[in-house]
């Protein structure tokens, strides 16, 4: 049994570049989006990420499309480790 359950685990998951599925483009740049206005807020912004308003890139996002669910300290769903 225990020679079964580690074949499972000894392949790759299923991993799929972003540029062959529009869902993982989606997630990327919704993560990109959360982690700019993170850093945004703590000053950690490059200069060309500033000058290209990165920061504002997520509340440009519908909240009615967020998974506000995923944080319950943040009204817009960013879980913050």
């Amino acid at each position: 049994m225990s020679i079964l359950w580690r074949s499972l685990f000894q392949h790759p998951a299923n991993i799929k570049e972003s540029e062959h599925s529009f869902f993982i483009q989606l997630a990327d740049i919704v993560s990109y989006a959360a982690l700019m206005k993170v850093k945004g807020e703590m000053g950690r912004l490059t200069p060309w990420q500033e000058a290209t308003s990165l920061a504002s890139l997520y509340d440009t996002i519908p909240v009615t499309v967020l998974n506000t669910r995923a944080s319950y300290r943040d009204p817009l769903g960013i879980v913050r480790l």
